[in-house]
């Protein structure tokens, strides 16, 4: 009985991938996102800005301690 029910199962399932498929296949965005996307940017180059500057004061600590 599991066996039957096991196979079953597995030959109803190509089927409904390909199902499922074709209905993701169809769908759009419906409108672009850009204004995420340059968010996105702007946060990763105030970041990358941050760590810079983090860098540079670390550095001059470094130096006025170490008597370079």
């Amino acid at each position: 009985m599991r066996a039957a029910l096991v196979t079953l199962l597995l030959l109803s399932v190509p089927g409904t991938l390909a199902a499922q498929a074709t209905e993701l296949g169809q769908q759009t965005l419906g409108r672009a996102y850009w204004h995420v996307f340059i968010a996105y940017a702007l946060v990763w180059v105030f970041v990358g800005g941050w760590v810079i500057s983090i860098a540079r004061r670390l550095a001059r600590i470094e130096r006025r301690l170490g008597g370079e």
